[in-house]
């Protein structure tokens, strides 16, 4: 039983390190540059909530402002 969790585990850890890594590299769109996930989550949500603000997405997100208006640009 003892291997066998330890396999599970190693499992987990594997997929967590994969999914991570997914996670922080920017993706193609066919668009004329590359998305982090960060930014797709933005536009994400901006065409879920129309008329939304930087201060409104901030809340929603739990991040500052500043870095917010970084993506911006």
């Amino acid at each position: 039983m003892h291997s066998q969790s330890k396999t599970v585990h190693e499992i987990m850890i594997r997929i967590i390190n994969k999914v991570s890594s997914l996670m922080t590299e920017p993706r193609d769109f066919g668009i004329s540059e590359v998305l982090h996930t960060s930014e797709i989550h933005m536009v994400d949500m901006i065409g879920r909530n129309p008329g939304i603000n930087v201060t409104e997405i901030a809340a929603r997100y739990a991040v500052i402002i500043d870095k917010i208006g970084c993506m911006e640009e």
